[in-house]
């Protein structure tokens, strides 16, 4: 249990960061090309993390890393454009 611990902590760490990294991307994105094209990319980014989280087996749970990934960046992105 304290290596899948390890594990889980070691996901979240990285989705928090990438979080965090692309937030300027993801403002310059949302001020360029408006709400609409950042909403869907957000959309998108937040589906494509649940569906591989869906898609997620014991012998592929490195996808794990990628998928909160996106689900962090994509639902942050998605908040953001809400808060007009």
């Amino acid at each position: 249990c304290s290596g899948q611990y390890e594990q889980f902590s070691l996901v979240f760490t990285i989705a928090s960061f990438m979080n965090n990294f692309l937030t300027l991307p993801n403002g310059f994105l949302f001020d360029r090309f408006g709400t609409t094209v950042a909403r869907l990319f957000g959309i998108s980014l937040y589906t494509t993390g649940t569906l591989m989280i869906a898609f997620v087996t014991p012998a592929a749970s490195n996808l794990l890393f990628a998928a909160m990934s996106l689900l962090a960046v994509g639902g942050i992105l998605f908040l953001i454009t809400n808060m007009q």
